[in-house]
């Protein structure tokens, strides 16, 4: 790789980790190129040799944020069990320092609305929460069992849903109490939903 195209691909890379803390506190429709470039000390015109588009931009730096954020959960989780990866996943995100490290955590609950009005960044979310639920549901060879994704995916809705109330609601005694309410039913419908299951 020459100097030239190194240098282009790390300011490529430059320019998404930009676009990921702000995609995480503005959510999509609050990230505009001039803000992304300027945090990244480059102007608006020197971005377009990078991406097509915001559009584009989003897409791929929302994918990179979610897929960096399933790999530190596989480093960390060994558990065979499909359950005991759901309730590690469960434990870990409803937490208030989880809540609170907005550029460190989870980018799905500041886009999701915008994504569900305008449609930027669906592709790489689509993708990435399949690859998510993939991670957590269990399989027979290669047979699905498809209550263990039912739990994946309720457990995942549940997660990012608290989360975001929770952050509404900072600094009300119920922003807490969501987390933990939300993580008590969590498991206990992962445990009822573990004892049902044919074994």
């Amino acid at each position: 790789m020459s100097s030239r195209t190194e240098q282009k691909a790390q300011t490529h890379e430059q320019i998404l980790q930009s676009a990921v803390l702000l995609l995480k506190s503005r959510g999509t429709m609050g990230t505009t190129i001039p803000d992304v470039m300027s945090q990244t000390g480059l102007t608006v015109g020197g971005f377009y040799s990078h991406f097509p588009s915001k559009d584009a931009m989003v897409e791929e730096a929302l994918g990179q944020a979610l897929e960096q954020r399933l790999l530190m959960f596989q480093e960390k989780v060994k558990a065979n069990r499909w359950r005991d990866r759901i309730e590690y996943m469960l434990r870990r995100y409803l937490t208030r320092k989880h809540r609170d490290d907005v550029a460190g955590g989870c980018p799905i609950p500041a886009v999701l609305s915008d994504i569900a009005r305008d449609g930027v960044g669906h592709q790489a979310l689509a993708r990435e929460v399949e690859a998510i639920l993939k991670a957590l549901e269990h399989r027979t060879g290669d047979r699905l069992n498809r209550s263990a994704r039912d739990a994946a995916i309720g457990a995942l809705t549940l997660m990012i849903g608290s989360l975001m109330m929770s952050r509404a609601l900072r600094g009300t005694t119920l922003a807490d109490e969501i987390l933990r309410a939300s993580r008590r039913f969590g498991e206990q419908a992962l445990q009822a939903m573990d004892r049902s299951l044919p074994k």
